[in-house]
């Protein structure tokens, strides 16, 4: 728990959270900051953040434009916008 704060301070500083979004939806978002393009379990093994709890950021992401999905099925990738 004291590690996602801390995560979430970082963010805040940074000045790249984003106010509408959870603070996992934003560790998440933050994530594509470090890398091109990414699946669903590579952000879950980075961040620490549940597999289905990635899934439901990057539907989030998507809706709101910030983040693309390339591909479909087992390949898919995502990618910020």
């Amino acid at each position: 728990m004291k590690e996602q704060a801390v995560k979430s301070l970082v963010l805040v500083e940074e000045g790249s959270r984003d106010d509408t979004l959870s603070p996992k939806q934003n560790e998440v978002l933050e994530y594509f900051s470090r890398v091109a393009e990414a699946s669903p379990s590579e952000i879950a093994v980075a961040t620490g953040v549940l597999l289905p709890t990635v899934r439901k950021a990057l539907d989030r992401l998507i809706e709101i434009g910030k983040v693309k999905r390339v591909g479909r099925g087992r390949g898919t990738r995502y990618r910020r916008q």
